[in-house]
């Protein structure tokens, strides 16, 4: 019996070993949709593959609430964070309040969504840096490029960032690099990725085809940019003016044109992203989020262009407002950019949109965000999402950094750039145009389109500026019987602690899971206590 027994244990075990060994085999099968690395990144379709994650790396960051130009608006004095009431979105309330933290998710986001594009540029560059075929080089040229648009926002907005060149995996724990590294990074990609002669051209001003994806003058424009923050100022003007002498770029008539599905990369368009006209797109959920508030307004989508749902992030401060009373006028004799720019609430009553009876709008002034705005006639059948490409880069920052780069050369060249804003403001020419002048210009033309705040930190002029930044946030209450408009100040939105703090807020902190998981991160100055 205890034989038997033996015998019938051994084939029992027997029997579980095969068992165990058929379920590997069964469970060993290669997962559909994923190319194993062993012999990827070798043929130009390989190439392509890698191209459209690194665009879709990119496409996930510009259009994101963790994106460079969401991140420094909420920086900015152009715009109180909104939303739908106070403390409702505390996330974004306490950077454009400067009551936040390195644990600010935002502040997280944002440095791992740079990161994210930059491993997928090293993927391409790594891989293909040697090829042969002219989709291989376009692509590194290409990988070269966003890498660079990644650094100089890690730089300008972090600084003491770890410097990584190789495709390495997310535990890798790199100090910081220094300032001047990364810098030169940036200047070695976009030189590279120019001087490498495979970047196409658009072929003329109109050309939207072209620039669905990066092209040397994007290049040349950023390299530019680059070398104004660097007060390299000869080198600056070479590069920008290259890109204006070119002729393939130009102003629409409207500045509420540009930036609408139907104009998808026209002439006024350095880069953008690109979603095309298709059902089947997932589209950008960033102008829902710019959009007007319908939790405070009625009327939206009736009768007028704007889209039926928002949650009114950049409502316009009154501080920007301000700036183009001084410079544009106001009420009926508002200039035609100011008029284009924003809206008033009696633009707003004048297309059916009144304030809700017995409501305050949160975070509202009594103008609302037009240049950029969501509209019906660019959703992709659902209210939440459009068609509608994101901006990176546009003629018009690049024509104004070339007036700043030719001011400090003084070379009489600034005041025809500046001139060149103010032709399509329809506003009087300058004569001497100086830092000031360009200054204030700036701020109107770009307002709300990402360049403020890292302009303000270059500039030396965020303390003062923004040193006040936001003491106390108003409620628009709809029109007074002589027609002003009624700002309410209610207590919970009145704050202890705000406003930019010099030493610690010109740059961000190192997010707190950064600084967690790796013990070789130095935190920023004004972030340890």
């Amino acid at each position: 019996m205890k034989a038997n027994r033996k015998i019938l244990y051994l084939f029992v075990a027997l029997a579980g070993m095969t068992c165990l060994s058929s379920c590997e085999s069964l469970l060993d099968i290669p997962q559909k949709g994923v190319r194993p690395m062993e012999g990827f990144y070798q043929t130009d379709e390989d190439c392509q593959e890698a191209v459209t994650s690194m665009y879709a790396s990119m496409k996930n960051l510009v259009q994101g609430q963790y994106s460079p130009v969401f991140v420094t608006n909420l920086l900015s004095d152009d715009c109180y964070s909104g939303a739908s009431a106070r403390y409702a979105s505390d996330d974004k309330e306490s950077i454009n309040e400067y009551r936040y933290d390195a644990a600010n998710p935002v502040v997280e986001d944002i440095y791992e969504g740079l990161y994210a594009l930059i491993y997928r540029c090293n993927l391409v560059i790594n891989n293909f840096e040697d090829g042969t075929s002219d989709i291989q080089k376009r692509a590194v040229a290409e990988a070269k490029v966003f890498r660079a648009y990644s650094y100089f926002h890690l730089v300008t907005l972090f600084a003491n960032v770890p410097l990584i060149t190789e495709a390495v995996r997310d535990d890798y724990k790199a100090g910081p690099g220094t300032p001047e590294a990364i810098w030169g990074q940036v200047e070695t990609d976009l030189k590279e990725a120019i001087d490498a002669g495979v970047l196409p051209v658009k072929t003329g001003m109109d050309d939207r085809t072209t620039g669905i994806r990066v092209t040397e003058d994007f290049a040349r424009s950023m390299l530019g940019k680059t070398y104004v923050f660097l007060e390299r100022w000869s080198e600056a003007a070479e590069q920008l003016d290259a890109v204006i002498a070119s002729g393939r770029y130009g102003f629409l008539d409207s500045y509420e044109d540009y930036a609408k599905a139907s104009n998808n990369n026209n002439r006024e368009v350095i880069f953008s992203d690109n979603k095309n006209n298709d059902p089947n797109n997932e589209g950008s959920f960033m102008l829902v989020l710019y959009n007007w508030n319908n939790q405070y307004f009625s009327g939206l989508g009736l009768n007028n262009e704007l889209g039926s749902l928002g949650f009114g992030f950049f409502s316009p401060s009154k501080s920007l407002v301000d700036a183009f009373i001084e410079m544009e006028g106001e009420g009926d004799a508002r200039g035609k950019r100011f008029r284009e720019t924003l809206k008033s609430y009696d633009d707003m009553l004048e297309m059916g949109i009144t304030l809700n009876t017995g409501m305050a709008a949160y975070a509202h002034c009594g103008y609302g965000y037009w240049k950029v705005r969501l509209r019906n006639a660019d959703l992709l059948g659902n209210p939440t999402s459009s068609w509608q490409n994101d901006v990176v880069m546009r003629y018009a920052e690049v024509v104004l950094l070339a007036a700043e780069a030719h001011i400090m050369l003084n070379d009489g060249l600034g005041d025809q750039y500046i001139n060149m804003i103010r032709d399509k403001a329809g506003l009087p020419r300058l004569a001497g145009a100086t830092m000031d002048d360009l200054k204030k210009e700036k701020r109107l033309e770009l307002c709300l389109e990402g360049c403020r705040y890292q302009d303000l930190i270059r500039w030396g002029d965020a303390a003062e500026v923004l040193g006040e930044q936001w003491e106390r946030i108003p409620n628009f209450a709809g029109k007074a019987a002589d027609g002003s408009y009624v700002l309410q100040y209610p207590d919970i939105n009145v704050n202890a602690t705000y406003g930019f703090v010099e030493g610690k807020h010109n740059l961000l902190p190192i997010p707190e899971r950064e600084m967690n998981v790796n013990p070789n991160m130095k935190q920023n100055p004004g972030w340890t206590e």
